[in-house]
């Protein structure tokens, strides 16, 4: 017998810029977490990622990374990070699939 269902492929997503910057308006003063969900092929991607996001002005809370290349991290947003940095230079490394944000973390 034959396994008739498929998994739609993932589709890369962008760094939201626009609603988070909506967001720091919206709720001045309240704390901003981003959840990312990425792929990072290899070890050298995966510290490449790290050094973008730390260049981007984000603060790691979690990492985890997987034998696969998925990786899933959680990072705070003090207000001051810059994303458009960050959505110019992600893909080098990593393919964004899915981002949350979340407030009053």
């Amino acid at each position: 017998m034959k396994d008739v269902a498929t998994q739609a492929p993932i589709t890369a997503v962008t760094v939201p810029i626009k609603e988070v910057a909506q967001h720091r308006r919206d709720f001045p003063g309240s704390q901003i977490s981003f959840h990312l969900e990425l792929d990072c092929p290899g070890l050298a991607s995966l510290a490449a990622l790290c050094q973008i996001l730390e260049a981007a002005g984000l603060r790691m809370v979690t990492l985890k990374a997987g034998a696969n290349g998925n990786v899933y991290c959680v990072l705070r947003d003090d207000g001051q990070a810059d994303l458009s940095c960050l959505a110019q230079e992600l893909g080098r490394s990593a393919t964004l699939n899915r981002w949350t944000t979340q407030i009053g973390c």
